[in-house]
């Protein structure tokens, strides 16, 4: 009984070990079955999420443009340099108009000043010899010796002759008509009148030399005003036109769906010069440059049609 005892007891013991593995298998399982429920549902959500949420176009256009765009980069890059590289360019022209303008402003105004001043002294001067000339006549007229008494008796001396005020006031007008002012016949009058006559005349042929270099300074201080003045013109239309043919090297038609809108976006200038880079006529409205230009897009790399070609010029002529 005792051997059939201790055997029971040990199937029993093998028996609850088993139980025991397979219970421990059994929460195994449990568990990674309720692992993988999890995992499934969250996976389930997020194909949900996914399916919800408007996924982004990876289409053959859009993988184009992407392209397109990374082969314009350095393109663009240079566009924006050359752009900036021509605005600072104009704002130095301009600087350097207005300093020109400015310059020029300064050299009138001097000029003006002393023409002025050159006139001032020149009045300064005809006053000076007016007065020394009055101051000269006047003291002859005074050392002049009196008149005798008539021989015959005919009464006392006469009374002294009346001296003409305008005469003696202005003697330089005077001279300048050939009337010289009146004086006792002596030869120390004449001689004081032809010397008064002659420094008049030389204070008058100064004061026309220095008007006369005025005039001429005045007149070569405008020619170069006006000449400074087309310099800029001329370096503005050169600037304006450099401009348009920089545009017009940068335009890609093939950019713009139409030909109305290659008429809206592009100046006609920049339509005229990107015409006659191909050779074509650039003549004609803007939206007919805009249809004639617009036939690059549909060429193809095929030659152009001959009704849009510029005539050739005949270089037997001329």
């Amino acid at each position: 009984m005792s051997r059939d005892l201790s055997g029971r007891r040990l199937r029993h013991a093998q028996v609850v070990e088993k139980i025991k593995a397979w219970i421990s298998k059994k929460q195994q399982e449990t568990r990674a079955v309720e692992l993988l429920a999890e995992q499934t549902e969250t996976l389930t959500l997020e194909a949900e999420t996914k399916r919800k949420e408007p996924a982004p176009s990876l289409d053959e256009s859009f993988i184009r443009s992407l392209k397109d765009n990374s082969m314009k980069m350095p393109m663009l890059i240079n566009e924006g340099l050359r752009e900036e590289k021509e605005t600072q360019k104009a704002l130095s022209l301009q600087k350097e108009k207005h300093r020109s303008v400015s310059l020029a402003k300064i050299k009138k105004q001097s000029n003006w000043f002393l023409h002025h001043d050159l006139l001032e002294d020149e009045e300064e001067e005809d006053e000076e010899d007016a007065c020394s000339e009055s101051t000269a006549v006047t003291g002859l007229h005074q050392a002049a010796p009196p008149r005798l008494s008539d021989p015959r008796g005919r009464g006392s001396s006469p009374a002294p002759e009346r001296r003409n005020p305008t005469k003696t006031r202005f003697p330089r007008l005077g001279n300048l008509c050939g009337k010289p002012p009146s004086s006792p016949s002596s030869s120390s009058s004449s001689s004081s009148s032809s010397s008064s006559s002659s420094s008049s005349s030389s204070s008058s042929s100064s004061s026309s030399s220095s008007s006369s270099a005025s005039s001429s300074s005045l007149a070569a201080v405008t020619a170069s005003s006006e000449e400074t003045d087309k310099q800029n013109e001329a370096e503005a239309a050169r600037a304006e036109e450099q401009k348009w043919t920089l545009a017009a090297e940068r335009l890609d038609v093939h950019a713009f769906a139409t030909a109305d809108e290659l008429e809206k976006n592009v100046h006609p200038e920049v339509l005229k010069k990107k015409l006659a880079m191909l050779g074509w006529k650039c003549g004609g409205k803007p939206s007919e440059r805009a249809a004639r230009l617009f036939l690059v897009k549909t060429l193809n790399g095929k030659p152009p049609p001959k009704h849009v070609l510029a005539p050739k010029k005949d270089s037997s002529r001329g």
